[in-house]
């Protein structure tokens, strides 16, 4: 049976701050077919990971609605049988998820998650 989420080796977390060395086997489901002979992690499913990470970890107000990215840069693949870092910082007076993945000190993807509440325009 596939796998949906990486391995998880190190996490350090303070109050809107997550730090965490991930292991992505390759086993994760969402290698099938992206690419054939040529696999690498879709960009889909590191914002996913980021999102879901952040849920568990930094005690998200569970209102949040998404309302877009911006900056968000996949800059070199991620691929099988890979550790990564993966840091995501939220601001929660402009409600906003950062995220880096990196490996070693060379950025992988980056970006930034805008969240709000129901009634706010």
């Amino acid at each position: 049976m596939n796998r949906r989420l990486p391995t998880l080796k190190d996490t350090k977390i303070s109050d809107s701050e997550l730090s965490m060395r991930i292991f992505i086997p390759k086993d994760i489901e969402y290698f099938e077919g992206h690419f054939e002979g040529f696999h690498l992690l879709p960009g889909v499913v590191q914002i996913a990971w980021v999102v879901e990470f952040a849920k568990s970890y930094l005690k998200l107000d569970g209102r949040l609605k998404f309302k877009g990215l911006e900056n968000v840069k996949f800059v070199r693949p991620i691929f099988p049988e890979t550790e990564v870092e993966l840091n995501i910082k939220f601001e929660s007076v402009k409600k906003v998820l950062s995220f880096e993945y990196k490996n070693s000190e060379t950025r992988l993807s980056l970006g930034k998650l805008k969240f709000e509440l129901p009634n706010e325009f």
